[in-house]
């Protein structure tokens, strides 16, 4: 999957957690719910691992302006 970012054309490839991620967030959801969420679709990753990814995802798609987010 990738972004656009309609401003400077930009494009951002997202892997697969980012892709789940990116489906998630189409609707307000809690961080904690998305790491929950994750880590049923990935039971192979330690929880503590899936929690960092998903919220470093979260905060560099914030930081780059593609997202909003409610803190």
């Amino acid at each position: 999957m990738f972004l656009v970012d309609s401003d400077n054309q930009t494009v951002f490839h997202l892997n697969q957690l980012g892709a789940a991620v990116w489906h998630l967030i189409a609707e307000p959801t809690a961080v904690d719910q998305i790491v929950a969420i994750v880590q049923q679709a990935f039971p192979d990753i330690a929880p503590e691992q899936v929690e960092t990814d998903v919220t470093k995802l979260i905060d560099d798609l914030h930081s780059r302006g593609l997202i909003n987010r409610k803190d």
